[in-house]
């Protein structure tokens, strides 16, 4: 289902349905989704280690 989602994606920027932003933000959703990341922003700090680690 996710690959004829990206399949749909890029015939409609062929066909100019869409602009090139647009396919780029939804192209990365569904290629999260489909490698079973959570969609949203990859987080830019890493977490903090766990108490008591150190």
């Amino acid at each position: 289902m996710l690959r004829a989602r990206l399949a749909a994606l890029n015939r409609a920027l062929d066909e100019g349905e869409i602009d090139q932003e647009r396919f780029e933000l939804e192209e990365e959703r569904l290629l999260d989704l489909l490698e079973g990341r959570p969609p949203g922003p990859v987080p830019t700090h890493p977490a903090p280690p766990p108490p008591g680690s150190h």
